[in-house]
């Protein structure tokens, strides 16, 4: 009996071990993407043409072998255009892993967001991934977390004058870069970070830092019947409506509607607004801005939670072709603000349908 209970041991401790092993749990983390997205930094200017983000795609997919390019690239139509997550990646995904790329891959990847994104967009999208980095034990790899895990994907041909679109998603970020000629979308996209804040060659580094600090000032600058609206709950709630797999959903409005505020304050909820839309290049941002200023007086805003920095809060910011949500998550209780995530929508152009197809375009 004792040696079937050595024996029965040995294959548990056999199995586990295997399992770790081919899940990547015993393996190291490769240092590589880190080390690439660490050092990486904007030339003072960038050729955001469309001529200039189709070549940098290009080029980018130039550099990957056969098999790589095929999980890397897919019809526009494909439906793994539409599974994207926050969630840690457990298995084969699709996409150039970061992880499995060279340096010059890593930073020809690079290159292509930097034409596709504003300097902003560039470095708030760049930093999640740096941020990832800090929730994983130091000498440890766990599959799904870390630089190394996140990844890009091309769907359709990239050309100046044709539809494609880039996602770039990984644990706490799955953005969609929906592009036509110079019309761009970045919906539907869900930007989070974990922790708050890291520090980066002595810099104090918060990927979403104007997300939440517009917000605050917003909600602390109403006052008497305008806040009481505009608060829908003590309690923060941790979970967003229009969340990935939710394409379609639109929430009920709450809170208080953008025709109810002064004009300072419409000013205001209009730059919290922005700093969304501004991950977009100048030309693109200037346009969807301005759409959303013409709908100012129907956008509403709603906010859960105390209104004191650093507290569990979630809003939300919604109108006609806007869905926004912001939510610190709960699984840590003394610290909600270091986990956040936010979605960013647009009900009436999702992954750009109005421009992406040609008998749609504006």
């Amino acid at each position: 009996m004792k040696k079937g209970i050595i024996i029965g041991v040995f294959l548990t401790t056999a199995v586990v071990f295997l399992y770790l092993f081919f899940t990547g749990r015993f393996a190291r983390p490769n240092p590589l993407p880190t080390e690439t997205l660490s050092s990486y930094k904007l030339p003072e200017k960038i050729d955001r043409s469309p001529k200039a983000q189709a070549q940098a795609a290009r080029d980018f997919l130039s550099l990957l072998d056969e098999d790589m390019r095929e999980q890397t690239q897919f019809p526009l139509d494909s439906p793994e255009r539409k599974k994207w997550t926050n969630h840690p990646p457990e298995h084969i995904e699709k996409g150039a892993r970061l992880g499995d790329l060279t340096q010059v891959q890593i930073e020809a990847g690079l290159h292509l967001l930097s034409t596709i994104l504003s300097k902003e967009g560039f470095y708030r999208v760049r930093n999640i991934p740096l941020a990832d980095d800090h929730i994983v034990p130091e000498g440890k790899r766990y599959v799904g977390f870390g630089a190394e895990d996140f990844r890009l994907v091309i769907f359709g041909e990239p050309a100046e004058d044709s539809p494609w679109a880039v996602q770039f998603d990984g644990h706490h970020l799955a953005v969609n870069i929906n592009i036509h000629g110079d019309q761009m979308s970045l919906s539907p996209s869900l930007i989070g970070t974990e922790p708050h804040q890291f520090h980066l060659d002595g810099e104090v580094i918060r990927p979403i830092k104007a997300f939440t600090d517009k917000a605050y000032a917003l909600i602390q600058s109403l006052a008497g019947e305008q806040k009481k609206k505009a608060i829908i709950s003590e309690t923060s709630e941790d979970t967003h409506l229009a969340e990935p797999e939710f394409d379609g959903f639109i929430p009920d409005l709450q809170g208080i509607k953008g025709a109810e505020l002064s004009p300072s304050h419409k000013a205001q909820l209009l730059g919290l607004i922005a700093e969304y839309v501004r991950s977009l290049p100048e030309h693109a941002a200037q346009v969807r801005i301005q759409q959303l200023k013409a709908e100012i007086d129907e956008i509403h805003f709603s906010w859960c939670g105390p209104t004191t920095e650093k507290s569990a809060v979630s809003y939300r910011i919604q109108g006609p072709s806007l869905i926004i949500e912001y939510a610190c998550q709960l699984f840590i209780p003394e610290r909600p603000f270091d986990h956040i995530h936010t979605i960013y929508r647009d009900p009436s152009n999702e992954y750009g349908h109005r421009f992406m197809n040609p008998s749609t375009r504006d």
